[in-house]
């Protein structure tokens, strides 16, 4: 079976870094986007 992939823009903080967070730990293979700030 293969790994769930998913791309999160705005995972720097609030609700794009828990849904980041949250997916990776029930085994998604997560690509984050994140703007220096």
């Amino acid at each position: 079976m293969a790994t769930p992939v998913v791309l999160i823009t705005g995972a720097s903080a609030g609700i794009g870094f828990e849904a980041a967070r949250k997916l990776s730990s029930h085994g998604f293979t997560v690509y984050a986007g994140a703007s220096p700030g």
